[in-house]
């Protein structure tokens, strides 16, 4: 592992823990493709993000946020997210990457092939490294189905359109992209964690999504140069799950069909619940720009959306008093009204909104007190525990 730039963690923490991850990713393929592997990590401010490499990954977080728990668990799942990628991208990978010219654009449905497997798999690793307790892991999985369902966008645009799309539209997202644009990372990882629910329960525990990134692999052994079409790799998943999955694909990738969560959690004796959730909201996006508060984006149907307000509106001042933070807008939530003083090219203007409550509550998963043994089963190979 290599470090570059500020941080408020340990190094010998980070690489035991990161450690444990790898060893549990090397343990699923029973194969190690490199005899050294690099780590590196670049502690930038108010940076997120990583890059697989063939035999490394470039990886960037804001340092000083790790003395955080959550904040350090959301850095060992990226570099074990990354790491993944020694397997899945930079040798498993969709068709249409096997010859890959870098000096053009490479359009695929597939991505949620690349990303969405390993954004299951990441914290998945964290969870089977000990970092994570079931408990804890349930808590994320509930995050990432809340960021999925509370997103506007899911009614619009489907997972493949998303992939296909990435360039025009996830990768310059704009003021509308909270109301149009799916995340093939969130919403693929989700529905791999389905496939893997659904082999499970046909199989009664015998076999999981393991077995399909074993069989992918295999298959990039034997041939490394062709990629995995969407046929081949809809044949291994039938093959281990022993059920024809061409439907659930065609339905939740191909289209907009919504998931019943507490239908797919029942088997493994987990409760689906929303968060009761009597806060307003406006439903604008605020962020902070050359020393100002401006919209960034506005949710469809929200008070705001109704209203006046644009995206890049600077906002100075909510019910008299002065607005210098995105944060401050949280404080004025409990009121009916707001009366928002703005800015937008030089000229001011004043607007009274509205508040709504807020239907859109996040979802929490909780283990049923009283489960079947098919259940205790189920949930036990789920979480592998």
């Amino acid at each position: 592992m290599a470090f570059y730039g500020d941080h408020s963690g340990d190094y010998k923490k980070i690489a035991h823990d990161t450690e444990k991850v790898v060893q549990r990713s090397i343990q699923m393929f029973r194969h190690n493709p490199c005899r050294e592997y690099v780590f590196l990590v670049m502690f930038i401010p108010g940076v997120y993000g990583g890059l697989e490499h063939s035999f490394s990954s470039a990886n960037m977080y804001d340092g000083k946020l790790l003395k955080e728990p959550k904040e350090y668990e959301r850095f060992i799942s990226l570099l074990s997210h990354e790491h993944f990628h020694l397997w899945n991208i930079k040798r498993i990978r969709p068709s249409e990457f096997s010859q890959y010219d870098y000096m053009t654009e490479h359009y695929t449905e597939e991505l949620w092939m690349a990303e969405g497997l390993t954004s299951y798999y990441d914290d998945h690793f964290v969870l089977r490294s000990g970092l994570y307790s079931g408990r804890k892991y349930l808590d994320v999985v509930a995050e990432n189905i809340s960021k999925l369902e509370l997103n506007k966008a899911k009614e619009v645009q489907t997972v493949t359109e998303s992939s296909f799309d990435a360039w025009i539209k996830y990768y310059r997202q704009d003021e509308n992209s909270i109301n149009t644009v799916t995340s093939y990372y969130i919403k693929g990882g989700l529905l791999t964690m389905i496939m893997d629910f659904r082999i499970i329960v046909a199989t009664k525990g015998k076999r999981t999504f393991d077995d399909v990134m074993r069989g992918l692999y295999k298959l990039y052994r034997e041939r490394p140069d062709d990629g995995v079409t969407r046929r081949e790799f809809l044949d291994i998943v039938n093959e281990v799950s022993g059920k024809n999955l061409d439907r659930f694909f065609k339905d939740y990738f191909d289209g907009l069909k919504t998931v019943s969560w507490k239908k797919e959690f029942e088997p493994f004796g987990v409760d689906v619940k929303r968060i009761s959730n009597k806060r307003n909201y406006l439903g604008v996006i605020l962020k902070k720009s050359g020393g100002k508060v401006v919209v960034q984006g506005i949710a469809e149907d929200s008070p705001a959306y109704h209203g006046t307000l644009q995206a890049k509106d600077e906002i100075i001042a909510i019910n008299g008093s002065r607005i210098t933070a995105a944060g401050q807008l949280d404080d004025f939530l409990a009121e009916k009204k707001l009366c928002i003083i703005f800015s937008r090219h030089g000229r001011v203007y004043e607007e009274s909104l509205t508040l709504k409550e807020s239907s859109k509550s996040p979802y929490i998963l909780k283990i049923k007190e009283k489960i079947t043994s098919a259940q205790k089963r189920n949930l036990k190979k789920f979480l592998r525990a």
